[in-house]
């Protein structure tokens, strides 16, 4: 071995006197060159990278399924209130018809007025088509007595 290899080598030998076994162990450590040592180096740190690029590729997936779900949990609030309003918007309605309590007659008039005006009947049906059905079947709709609107007896 000639001068410049014996300077590459880190030498672990030590003269020091060896009491148990875990210490003769350690007396006793491999002998690396600095060209090995540097491999190792460079081998864990591409290992490292691929560790951090891995963790960071998990990290960015976890926040877009958090986004998701957030974005679903949204969606699906403004669903349940659209329909919540929908349907606050037909019980009053509903209520309003029942409340009239309009005579057999002008429910009858109303309901040519609107079966015979094309324009009348778009617009309620654009507006608010389910107003428009109860409208046309607001003669079968119950009274709070129980009664018909009709006056007859069920």
């Amino acid at each position: 071995m000639d001068k410049s290899e014996e300077d590459n080598i880190i030498s672990t030998d030590v003269d020091v006197k060896c009491d148990s076994r875990v210490d003769q162990q350690l007396c006793t450590l491999p002998t690396w060159t600095l060209k090995e040592l540097e491999a190792k180096k460079n081998h864990l740190r591409l290992s490292q990278g691929k560790t951090h690029g891995t963790l960071d590729a998990i990290r960015g997936r976890l926040a877009e399924l958090r986004e998701d779900l957030t974005k679903e949990h949204q969606t699906r609030k403004e669903s349940l209130s659209e329909r919540i309003a929908w349907l606050e918007r037909e019980v009053g309605s509903r209520q309003h018809l029942l409340s009239c309590h309009f005579t057999e007659q002008e429910i009858e008039e109303l309901k040519v007025y609107v079966i015979n005006n094309p324009y009348l009947r778009s617009l309620l049906s654009l507006r608010n088509a389910r107003l428009l059905q109860t409208l046309l079947d607001y003669s079968i709709l119950p009274q709070e007595d129980g009664e018909s609107t009709t006056g007859h007896e069920e």
